[in-house]
């Protein structure tokens, strides 16, 4: 976490762990790729096209779409540095 601004990382929230348990990848850019999908920065992912994105983490992660993916890594991220996710 960068104490400066509070962002985390996109390698820290999904990280190996989280992309092992729920897709065939090690992390976030290679599964993104997979489908065709390129970005450098989290930040990128608002500019791809929602219900191909949507479409593609529902075959390949088992989530309903981004958000649904980006919440549970959310969690996964406050229990493990936290200690409970209760948002």
């Amino acid at each position: 976490m960068d104490k400066r601004d509070g962002q985390v990382s996109w390698k820290i929230l999904f990280d190996g762990k989280f992309m092992q348990k729920h897709t065939a990848y090690k992390s976030l850019a290679d599964f993104l790729a997979s489908g065709g999908f390129e970005i450098g920065e989290l930040e990128e992912i608002v500019r791809l096209d929602k219900e191909r994105l949507d479409r593609f983490i529902a075959q390949g992660a088992g989530f309903e779409s981004w958000e649904d993916m980006l919440s549970e890594a959310l969690g996964d991220y406050f229990e493990r540095t936290f200690g409970f996710y209760d948002i």
